[in-house]
This record gives C-alpha cells, structure tokens and sequence, in this order.
C-alpha cells in the first residue's frame, strides 16, 4: 500500500487505539478524532504485508454485512469485539499477548482503497520453526528473526535480520549455538527490517538491564 513504516505510539491517552486479545478499544480522544459517537457498526480490513488494522464506520442502526458491533463503556471510550478475528490472524494475535504500554496505537486517517481510519502493528516474530525443520522454508523469505536456546531452551539468545534460512543454514558459527527455535517475521524492505532489527535489540536491552542477547553481544554488536 505504500505507506511509510509508523512505529507504535504511546500516546497516554491520547489519540490511541488498544488492542486486548477479544478486541479493539477506542480512548475518548480516538473517538471524538474518528467521530465515532453515534457509530454502531465498523467493517474491518487487514493487510498483513504492512500490518496494517483499517476501520470503516458504517452509518445506520442496522447490521450491515460482514460488520464488527461498536460499543459504549461508562467512561466514553469504544470497544470492539472481534475474538475471532485476532484469534485468526497471528500477526495480530501475537501483539495481543504484549505488555499493555506495546499494544496502544496511534489512530490515523487512512484515505486509499477505502475511506476510513487505521492502526499500524509492529512485526513480533509471530512466526516460528524448529532449527531441524528449516529447509522447509524456500529461502526467499527475509525479515527479522531471533533464535532461542540457553539452558532451558527459551532464552532469547540473538536477534538479526536477513534471509532466514541462509542466514542460519551458511553462518558458519551459528552451527554450535544449540538453537531450539527460530523465530520470526517476514518484512521484504531492508531498510524497515533494519528499523525492527534495531527496535527489539533496543527492547531487549531496556527489558534485561542493559544486556544485549547472548550471541549478539559474542559478535560485538552494540547496534545491528
């Protein structure tokens, strides 16, 4: 769709939309942006390439077709369900299970193939294969990718970017790093991979005191 990679916001309240793992909540500020207030029905659209969540408020009282019902809490903000959907939707399911802080998103006005209002996630390695099962990849597939090990095998123990496969099958090295698994998500522009690369590594810093991951710190890497 074109649009420039939007990092997630945190905008206190501000003009922001929570995802929880059943829904979608609208703060105050979103709604009166949206100018949701008399809405009962929103039709929603994904792009999975760009992550992207795009709202199209429906007007009327009557359910339209294939629409997610909008509701009202006490305190003014909107809510809308849609389980099955971020149940479906890995992508969005895995930023369901962040910290509070990591699923509010700015709302902004989407003007393309439809007129409406969207939300921009961020790529969470939502993808994953065993070190064993690797040449099922085809090897085009590119992006952001961690591998986990330590002792017991959860560890997050590097965080790179590039073509998965080769990159683990062809670094000489990584062949005694006992991975347990590999995580990640597919982003075709380098330049947005780099971004992301950079972002979970600073995550991962700011989340362990300052520690980079285990074989990421071996390779000297203070940035990707």
């Amino acid at each position: 769709m074109g649009l420039q990679l939007v990092r997630p916001s945190r905008t206190d309240g501000d003009c922001e939309v929570t995802l929880t793992p059943t829904s979608f909540r609208f703060s105050v500020a979103a709604r009166n942006l949206a100018d949701l207030h008399d809405v009962h029905w929103i039709r929603i659209y994904v792009d999975p390439i760009d992550r992207l969540i795009v709202f199209k408020p429906e007007p009327g009282n009557e359910r339209a077709s294939e629409c997610f019902k909008l509701g009202t809490s006490k305190k003014g903000y909107k809510t809308l369900i849609a389980k099955k959907l971020i149940k479906d939707q890995q992508w969005i399911h895995s930023v369901a299970s962040l910290t509070i802080a990591e699923r509010r998103f700015e709302l902004r006005r989407y003007q393309a193939e439809i007129d409406g209002w969207y939300i921009q996630l961020m790529p969470t390695f939502e993808d994953s294969i065993r070190p064993s099962e690797i040449t099922r990849l085809t090897g085009n597939e590119k992006g952001i990718y961690r591998y986990r090990g330590g002792n017991d095998g959860s560890e997050i123990v590097y965080i790179g970017k590039g073509a998965i496969k080769d990159r683990f099958l062809l670094e000489e090295e990584r062949k005694g790093w006992d991975i347990t698994n590999i995580e990640y998500s597919i982003i075709e522009d380098d330049q947005k991979a780099l971004e992301w690369e950079s972002y979970w590594i600073e995550h991962f810093r700011k989340s362990n005191n300052g520690r980079l991951p285990h074989f990421n710190r071996i390779g000297g890497h203070s940035h990707p």
